[in-house]
């Protein structure tokens, strides 16, 4: 379980995410993790629980990024641009 308080995404959500490309479902967060170490996580979100992502995420609340998704990338800090350019690649994220 990744549970965390994140806030709110560097770019703004897609509207047709979860009717569009992989790369319209990839979110990029940055949160502080359990420990409390800013971390950034790529999250391909599930296309039924893309909606209750966006709702959650803007709320503040805490929760568990699986529960909504597939982690794809995460690490440390801030996301390096080879991070990035990776994954716009490979699923075609436009962030």
């Amino acid at each position: 379980m990744t549970q965390m308080h994140a806030r709110i995404p560097e770019a703004p959500f897609a509207t047709t995410a979860h009717g569009g490309t992989l790369g319209d479902r990839i979110v990029l967060i940055h949160a502080n993790d359990y420990s409390g170490f800013r971390a950034y996580y790529f999250l391909l979100a599930h296309p039924l629980r893309f909606t209750q992502l966006q709702k959650i995420i803007m709320s503040g609340a805490s929760f568990d990024l699986e529960s909504y998704g597939e982690i794809i990338a995460k690490g440390y800090g801030d996301a390096p641009e080879h991070v990035r350019a990776d994954i716009r690649k490979r699923y075609g994220w436009k962030g």
